[in-house]
C-alpha cells in the first residue's frame, strides 16, 4: 500500500481485509476512471482461497480488473505471481512472473491495467 501511494498519489487506494468478511479482496486501485481489484496470498507453496473469494473474484475478473498477487516463498526461492482468477489451479504455468518478493514490479502492473506507465 505504501509503494501505491507514493506512486499514484491521485489514486483511491483501500485495504478491505476484514477476517469478519469473506469474499471481498484485499486490495482496490481506483484511478484514471478504472477500479481494480486484487487479493493478495502468502503460498509456502500452498495457500487458501475460500470458494466465495474465489467466484468472487472471477465475478469482477468478468465486468472489470480482478487478480490474485501471489507471493510464494518455497526452498527453491522466492517468487512473484500475478494471477487471472480464472487460471488460478495453474497459476504456475499461466501468470506474469518475477523472481523474488517484488513490490515495484507489483505496482508497474497494476499502473498498466490502469493504462499508465511508472
Amino acid at each position: 500500500m505504501k509503494k501505491l501511494r507514493a506512486e499514484f498519489p491521485h489514486a483511491v487506494c483501500f485495504r478491505h481485509e476484514d477476517r469478519m468478511t469473506h469474499g471481498i479482496p484485499d486490495l482496490s486501485v481506483t484511478m484514471d476512471k478504472r477500479t481494480s481489484w486484487w487479493e493478495v496470498k502468502y503460498a509456502t507453496p500452498r495457500f487458501e482461497s475460500p470458494g466465495i473469494q474465489e467466484l468472487t473474484l472471477k465475478r469482477l475478473g468478468k465486468t472489470g480488473y480482478a487478480y490474485y498477487i501471489i507471493f510464494e516463498d518455497v526452498p527453491t526461492g522466492k517468487t512473484t505471481y500475478i494471477v487471472d482468477p480464472n487460471d488460478l489451479a495453474t497459476y504456475r504455468e499461466t501468470a506474469w512472473t518475477v523472481k523474488g518478493f517484488d513490490y515495484n514490479a507489483v505496482v508497474t502492473f497494476i499502473a498498466r491495467i490502469h493504462g499508465r506507465t511508472t
